[in-house]
């Protein structure tokens, strides 16, 4: 059976950059990726100033991505402009994001394996079940989103009380991110457009 110091399931942003610190502590990590390619998925395409801080000072460069103004519209009314100081978005395409992210942990050392899904985790034995291989752990950190293996295996219930949709546009300027609220439709929830660079 193999053994490894650190798993991490899920190479979604915070997945990997959980295994990137790791890996510069020089810890041994291994992420666990059920998908073929990192990072298309809905959500996380539009990054805070405060994320946009961070991913630079780890070097992602500053070009990546378009920097727009949020507009909001409540019950289909006129777009209004958020404020300026804290409604700013750059939305990265999470393909570009995934990409950078796992060069970064790959390069601090971390095993990154994709098209791996984890089927079976046993938190008592510390071993857990990935793409037809039984791993033994020291450390697991779940970081694979809504339907979290970990999660299951930790009995933790995952109600739902906020809806969230998202619809990325790729290679076209958009002058602002418009995000819609419509309680009539959404109930609790919004929904939100944005321009991805996708070149």
């Amino acid at each position: 059976m193999e053994s490894v110091e650190h798993v991490v399931i899920g190479a979604g942003p915070a997945g990997l950059r959980a295994a990137q610190v790791l890996a510069e502590s020089g810890r041994e990590v291994l992420v666990l990726e059920k998908n073929a390619e990192i990072g298309p998925k809905t959500c996380a395409g539009g990054l805070s100033r405060k994320a946009v801080r961070e991913l630079e000072a780890l070097c992602l460069p500053r070009e990546v991505g378009l920097v727009l103004l949020a507009h909001a519209s409540f019950a289909r009314e006129q777009l209004v402009p958020l404020d300026a100081r804290r409604a700013v978005i750059r939305t990265v395409a999470r393909r570009t994001l995934g990409a950078y992210q796992a060069a970064w942990a790959r390069s601090a050392g971390a095993e990154i394996r994709t098209t791996t899904p984890v089927s079976r985790i046993d938190l008592d034995a510390r071993t857990l079940d990935a793409g037809g291989r039984a791993i033994r752990y020291r450390h697991l950190i779940g970081a694979d989103g809504s339907a979290s293996t970990v999660r299951r295996a930790l009995r933790l219930p995952s109600p739902r009380n906020f809806y969230a949709a998202e619809f990325n546009v790729s290679d076209v300027r958009l002058p602002h991110l418009e995000v819609a609220y419509d309680s009539a439709v959404l109930t609790s929830g919004y929904f939100w457009i944005f321009a991805l660079r996708t070149t």
